[in-house]
Order: structure tokens, then sequence, then C-alpha cells
């Protein structure tokens, strides 16, 4: 699902409609709370949604601050279904885009029992506790939030997520783990290990699947504070692959700090083939990796060829590479 957002204007009477539907649903029937929804500030406010088979099921507005420039109020935030992490990706999605717009304070009013959920995000108790319909909140906010690598909403020192892609056999996941033990902090997630099946079925079915382990699996890693580095590496020999990433994870990415370093290994195929021979790959799979070499020039992503080097100076140039950004 994309996020949308859109100013009161923009919105057509079927999502405002459903909207406010899902508001009701949740903050006067769920939590029995009496009060007056159509507020008047809607108008104002750039809404927040994920929207699914005509239904909203994430969403929150976000309300400039009359004299404070920079600074919005987020309010009315909401998930339909829960358990699938909707909230979490609205909220990374919200802040990504209100950094690259020029945002620097958010402030919102979070029932007690949601503190937790927002401090996971660099949000601050402000303020004394209040009671506002009968239910318990607090104060809170997050400031600064400053622009990161490429405009990305990052916060603090940017991180450095490497996505290393390459043709089977090549030598990805030895040099990926080569650059893990250089790397302070880092985490470590090979894409091969999220296709584990026997026997091996590589149908459109599976390889959603696995593009959606990745993106858990990792996005988890993103959002924990305790890594400065992470490395990810797969085969990765499709523009659309590098694109559902970028879908998936960039939000995640961008409200968390990190920065993104994008390279493709090759090398000769005579090299390619003397390597899936010593790694006991057959003729049909060294015959696969060769004939995937030249889609990894084409997809517009920096290239190293690792015809002459060992997996520790691979390792080492991976390393020094440039900020990329995602390359979609």
């Amino acid at each position: 699902m994309e996020l949308a957002a859109k100013p009161f204007d923009a919105l057509s009477a079927q999502e405002l409609y459903e909207i406010l539907q899902a508001r009701v649903d949740v903050f006067v029937v769920e939590q029995r709370c009496p009060y007056p929804e159509l507020d008047g500030a809607d108008r104002a406010a750039t809404h927040f949604f994920f929207r699914r088979n005509g239904r909203v099921l994430a969403y929150l507005r976000a309300l400039p601050q009359p004299g404070e420039p920079g600074c919005v109020q987020l309010g009315r935030v909401l998930t339909v279904q829960r358990g699938l992490g909707l909230g979490r990706a609205l909220m990374e999605g919200v802040l990504a885009r209100l950094a690259a717009g020029g945002v620097r304070t958010v402030r919102l009013n979070a029932q007690c029992q949601a503190r937790g959920f927002y401090e996971k995000f660099g949000f601050a108790v402000c303020g004394a506790p209040f009671t506002e319909d009968g239910i318990p909140h607090v104060p809170m906010v997050l400031a600064p939030v400053q622009p990161g690598p490429g405009g990305a909403g990052a916060r603090g020192p940017a991180r450095t997520l490497y996505l290393i892609g390459g043709a089977m056999g090549v030598g990805k996941s030895t040099a990926a783990r080569a650059l893990a033990g250089r790397l302070p902090a880092c985490a470590l997630l090979d894409g091969d290990w999220c296709w584990q099946m026997h026997p091996f079925r590589p149908t459109p079915a599976a390889r959603e699947m696995v593009l959606d382990n990745i993106q858990h699996v990792l996005g988890n890693f993103l959002r924990c504070p305790d890594y400065e580095n992470a490395v990810f590496c797969w085969v990765m020999h499709l523009r659309e692959i590098w694109a559902a990433l970028a879908r998936g994870l960039g939000p995640a990415a961008a409200a968390h700090g990190w920065q993104v370093k994008a390279v493709c290994l090759v090398c000769s195929p005579q090299a390619l083939r003397s390597r899936a021979q010593a790694d006991g790959r057959d003729e049909a799979a060294a015959a696969r990796g060769v004939s995937y070499l030249p889609l990894y020039r084409a997809l517009g992503v920096p290239v190293l060829d690792t015809t002459a080097l060992t997996a520790a100076a691979a390792a080492r140039a991976i390393q020094e590479l440039e900020v990329t950004g995602w390359p979609v």
C-alpha cells in the first residue's frame, strides 16, 4: 500500500467519508468517547492514510501551528487493522515526508498507554500529563526533525545501509561478511537466508513472500537503535527488486537516519565459473550466474568488478563508496 498525503481540498468525497468513518469507529465507538469529532481543523490539515478496498486502515492528520514556522501538530492517529505494522509504517512515512518538506518540530498529545510507541520514533514527553475526554494524555515533542542525506527525514548522525547485489557465485556473500566484520555495530542479512525452501520453487508467489520476509527482517534492523551499520546482500538483478526494497524500506531508513550505499558486484565469466566450481555449484548454476552478469551494468547501480579482488579488498572498496541513495 502507498501512503497517501492530501490536503483537505484534494480528498475525494469517498476518501473523506472513509476517514471520518474510521475516526468515529475508533475514537467514538471503540473508545466510548463522545466528543466533537468534526472540530473545524480538518480544512487546514494534511491527511495521511493507508487505504485498501474502500476502507481507511491507518490515518493521522498534521496541522501547521500558527506563528510557529516549521512546526506541526499530529492528531487523530489511528489504525483500524492492528498487528500488521501499519501504525509504525504510518509514522515512519509521515515523519520522512514532513522532514523532507522542511518541518523541524513535531508535536502530539499521546494517550498515556501509547507513550512507548511514540518514544520509539524519538518523541519525548514535554509537559505534565492531563486528561482529555476522560482519557489520560501526555504532551510529546520530536525536535529537531533534521533532513538527512538526499533530503530524507533522518535525525542525528546518519547510519549506513549497504545494499550489495550480484550474480550467484560472484562472491557477494563472502564480501558482505568481510564488510560486516570491518564495521562497528553492524547487522548482516543475506537475502538467501529468507529464501530457504525444499524443493526450491522460485514462483511469483514465492518471490513475493521472500521480498516480504526481507523487508520485515531488514526493516527491524533499521528500526533498532543499537546498530550503526547494516549490510544486505542478494542477487537483485532486476530493477523491480530494487524498487520494491525502496518502497518497503525507504520510509524506515529515512525516519531512522540511514543513508544508503548500493553496489553490484561483477567479475569475468571465467572468474565466476571458477568461483562457482569452488562453491560446489554445478555447471547449470554457473551458466545461469554468467547469464546474469550483463544485467547489473544496465541497472544504473554502481558496479564493482571483483575479478582481481579478494573478499577483503572488495569489502574495503565497498566501505569507501560514496553515498548513492536508493537506486530507483
